[in-house]
């Protein structure tokens, strides 16, 4: 009885039983089947067997759920009990189906490289190989090409130097066992024979003729194929000798070729005819065709606008067509397709048939020279030969072998590994010189920014130079080294300034920060960029320098604080609402973007001149407008209008000659403490707000900040210098800094109307004429001074007469330009300074100058800033809706940093987008005094 077994990694899968007892006594021979698979053939190499044996015996690989990571090899066994002869077929990696899906399930697992697959996958190969050669008489290497493959020698040498090297462990297994003594000394039952198949031939045959006999030789010249076959004989046997893989003593060698017999064999045909793939494609082919007969009944000029098939040839598709439809009839074997499949098949039947012949008859006798020695070859029992099978078990399949084992195996681990031996040895030559271009120009604290520009430059070098699989391990190991030199001492503080540049000092932690067990080796010191700057204080009248901030409160207040001690401490300052604390446990606000005050706080369309209207105002009708949270007693916004609606007018120009004449304004009666009558009931206008006293706002005021919360320090600062006589128009501003003859505030002219005042002539009809009596809505100009003052870094200070250009006064002192450009148009936050240098400075908007004369009129100040491009938010210094400003020459100080919810809002890089950081107009306002 014939029988199928497997064996794998989990065990030998042996027959326990057969029908005659006397078959596991038979003596048996082994023939083994090693190699490669074709590329794009499903069928198992060993399928030419299949002929031989006349059964389906080995069917490729229609199973392939035994192929895993942790199992790549399995040996398939038949054993044929009419002739005694058990065949094995080696599936490993070497086949195309096991390493297709080896390479499906590393691209699934998605952790590991095909490399480290490849290496235990060719480990475990090898030891199945060093298996094969131990239980075999007859190995039949197999080769999908015609060319002989020298990588074998490599491998070849290393199965037999670990041969050698477990022969005596192997040997102590096998004492027990029910074999010969030449068996237990040698380790196996003989030299093996080893022979050779090639797959696809390199020459194109002619075809046979199908209407000639079959016994009747074609030509009596010599076969092509046999001349190929004793070529390539004599190439392998030379290469064989050469590299002392034989010997003259086959007992000593890993195996044996024959010396008198032919032990090459070249398929004539791919082994296409025989995959069952191709042969159903040919069937399909043929349905499809249309025979002779059925094409003679067409009409001829279609039979002339088809391509003539050739009928010389034996690959005519009708041809093959009818050979494959007698596949399904016994006469089969008469068809053309059949012979060539049958031809073959007898040749390599004939070619392995005389090999297993010898074996069961005389056995294997290879020795050669002049004193050969007597060879060993024994022919076991189908029992003797299973129970050495599963001896062996355990030391060539099994995971975990035994310690003296181990370390041959591990030697074998390493001969296998020439590629990656190659690779660490050029890696290890390249390491230093890429650790050197890491070390070339190092400064003594850098950023994780340069580390990692420099780390890169060093692995490309080091890519440019190493070469196998050992690149990525040692890549690893310079980026370890690297990071290495960058944290021992060379780590720079990766603070960032509020104005965009790194802390310079090395890693370390700041005097406030609490002492902890990862931080407690770094020193303490300030952030420092050693950048400094020279600024004005808030009044403008001293100049100091202003070390590159790195907090908020240092930006916007501890450095003009330090400057007032000095300068302007003494003056008039105009007190900013901030938050005021009634506990010692206060936080700051969570940093939430809102924007439900932006209705309250509006860009206006243009600075307009506002005064009190008679209008009756509807109190319910305001408090409609405003939240829950507001008519509760809470803030809703940042600013809350607390006077009655006013009537606007334009403070633009009236026409083109006379641009100092302003609008006249309207006056009616009104209550003086601003409460208007209606329906005999007084309504207060005033909506009392509260602010938190226990969360402060982190950033600055603006129309996206929470409502109710106030800042812990004013970022801005409102200053009096003194007395509006204090400016002089001819003189300019007589402070620090500023670039001659930019200096000089511009004059902007204000019509107003009063309720008092005497209607006068020149002076001597006034001393002619008596006065006349007081007269309503006396016209009256205004003269105010306006100037828009920039700051760069330099110190350097200017004002712009437009949004586009810096101010020049004239040498006659007569003035072209006014105000009212400055005041109604959006002036830039950013504008290039004049100063002569390669390096552009740009000149930040930081003082509006006011100079306010004295009269019977209030002027109002709304400065509204965007720092940024949309959707950045408006910044005001007042939850209030306006500062109100008496008499006096003021200067308005900007703050030098503009704090949000997110972080600060830097100077644009870009400079298209510096046109967006605006100052916005209508910031001015004058209205009629009670």
């Amino acid at each position: 009885m014939n029988s199928i077994f497997n064996i794998d990694k989990l065990g030998v899968n042996a027959p326990t039983e057969t029908e005659n007892a006397d078959d596991k006594e038979q003596k048996v021979c082994v023939v083994s089947v090693i190699g490669k698979s074709c590329l794009f053939n499903s069928t198992s190499k060993a399928a030419s067997l299949n002929s031989f044996l006349n059964a389906n015996a080995f069917k490729g690989f229609n199973d392939s759920s035994w192929i895993e990571l942790d199992s790549t090899c399995k040996v398939e066994g038949y054993y044929d009990t009419q002739y005694g002869v058990v065949f094995l077929n080696l599936l490993s990696g070497w086949d195309t189906s096991v390493l297709s899906k080896l390479a499906k399930q590393v691209e699934e697992n998605g952790t590991l490289d095909f490399l480290s697959v490849w290496r235990s996958t060719e480990y475990s190969h090898t030891r199945a190989l060093l298996f094969i050669f131990s239980v075999s008489h007859i190995v039949v290497l197999a080769h999908p090409s015609t060319s002989f493959d020298i990588s074998y020698i490599r491998l070849f040498k290393t199965l037999d130097t670990i041969r050698l090297k477990i022969q005596p462990l192997v040997t102590e297994m096998l004492k027990r066992l029910p074999i010969s003594k030449d068996w237990v000394m040698t380790c196996r039952p003989c030299s093996p024979r080893v022979l050779f198949t090639f797959e696809s031939p390199c020459l194109d045959l002619p075809s046979p003729d199908p209407d000639s006999p079959p016994g009747k030789a074609q030509s009596l010249k010599s076969n092509p194929i046999k001349d190929l076959q004793h070529t390539i004989e004599d190439q392998i046997y030379r290469i064989l000798r050469k590299s002392r893989i034989i010997t003259n003593t086959s007992n000593n060698s890993l195996f044996a070729v024959p010396q008198n017999q032919e032990f090459v064999f070249i398929h004539p045909k791919p082994s296409s005819t025989r995959d069952l793939v191709s042969i159903y494609l040919m069937k399909l082919h043929a349905s499809c065709s249309v025979l002779p007969e059925r094409a003679a009944s067409r009409s001829k000029s279609y039979q002339l606008s088809r391509k003539q098939p050739r009928t010389d040839s034996s690959d005519n598709p009708e041809r093959i067509a009818a050979a494959v439809r007698d596949t399904d009839t016994p006469g089969f074997k008469s068809s053309v397709l059949s012979s060539r499949v049958a031809a073959d098949d007898d040749e390599f039947n004939n070619f392995l048939n005389q090999h297993i012949n010898l074996a069961l008859t005389k056995g294997f006798d290879d020795n050669v020279g002049r004193n050969p020695v007597q060879a060993v070859f024994e022919l076991p029992s189908l029992s003797a030969w299973f129970t050495v099978v599963k001896k062996l078990h355990p030391v060539f399949w099994s995971d975990n072998v035994d310690g003296k084992f181990q370390a041959h195996f591990a030697t074998m681990k390493s001969l296998l590994d020439v590629d990656i031996k190659f690779s660490e040895g050029h890696c290890k030559k390249v390491l230093p010189l890429a650790q050197a271009a890491y070390n070339e120009g190092l400064p003594p604290h850098y950023t994780l920014t340069y580390h990692t520009t420099k780390l890169q430059e060093s692995v490309n070098l080091f890519l440019q130079h190493a070469r196998g699989p050992a690149c990525e391990k040692y890549i690893i190991q310079l980026k370890d080294d690297c990071t290495q030199i960058w944290q021992n001492g060379r780590q720079m503080c990766e603070e960032i300034s509020l104005t965009g540049n790194h802390c310079v000092n090395e890693l370390h932690r700041l005097p406030d920060m609490p002492e902890m067990e990862s931080t407690k080796h770094l020193p303490v010191m300030l952030h420092s960029s050693h950048i400094k700057t020279k600024c004005a204080c808030n009044c403008g009248q001293r100049l100091g320098e202003r070390d590159d901030p790195f907090e908020h409160r240092m930006a916007n207040y501890d450095f003009y604080q330090r400057l007032e001690q000095q300068c302007c401490g003494k003056l008039e300052h105009y007190e900013m609402t901030v938050f005021n604390p009634s506990t010692t446990e206060v936080r700051p606000a969570e940093t939430a973007i809102h924007s439900s005050c932006a209705a309250f706080v509006k860009e206006p369309e243009s600075p307009t001149i506002v005064r009190k209207d008679s209008s009756k105002f509807d109190l319910a009708m305001g408090m409609s407008t405003l939240s829950l949270a507001t008519s509760l007693g809470q803030s809703d916004c940042s600013d809350l209008f607390m006077h009655n609606s006013e009537t606007t007018a334009s403070l633009s120009d009236d026409s083109a000659e006379n641009e100092d004449v302003g609008l006249s304004m309207n006056n009616e009666d009104e209550d003086e403490d601003g409460v208007v009558e209606r329906g005999g009931e007084v309504e207060a206008l005033t909506v009392l707000r509260q602010h938190s006293t226990t969360e402060y706002l982190p950033g600055m005021l603006h129309t996206d900040s929470l409502p109710g919360l106030l800042p812990k320090f004013p970022s801005w600062s409102l200053v009096l210098l003194g007395k509006y006589s204090l400016y002089n128009p001819a003189q300019g501003v007589d402070q620090p800094g500023f670039m001659l003859p930019s200096n000089f505030l511009l004059p902007l002219d204000v019509t107003v109307r009063t309720t008092t005042g005497w209607i006068v002539g020149n002076e001597a009809a006034a001393k002619k004429s008596k006065p006349k009596k007081p007269l309503k809505d006396v016209v009256q100009v205004v003269r105010l001074y306006v100037g828009m003052e920039y700051e760069c870094s330099r110190g350097h200070r200017f004002f712009l007469s437009s949004p586009d250009r810096i101010f020049k006064a004239p040498a006659n002192g007569i003035f072209k330009e006014t105000g009212h450009k400055v005041v109604n148009h959006d002036m830039p936050l950013y504008f290039p300074c004049s100063c002569r240098t390669p390096a552009q400075y740009i000149g930040q908007l930081m003082r509006i100058h006011l100079a306010i004369p004295d009269g019977d009129f209030e002027v109002k100040v709304r400065p509204k800033v965007q720092p940024g491009p949309p959707p950045c938010p408006f910044f005001f210094p007042e939850a209030s809706d306006c500062l109100i400003l008496r008499p006096g020459l003021w200067v308005l100080r900007l703050p030098f940093i503009y704090m949000g919810e997110t972080g600060p809002y830097r100077m644009p890089s870009d400079h298209q987008h510096l046109a967006a950081c605006r100052f916005l107009k209508g910031f001015l306002s004058v209205t009629e005094g009670t």
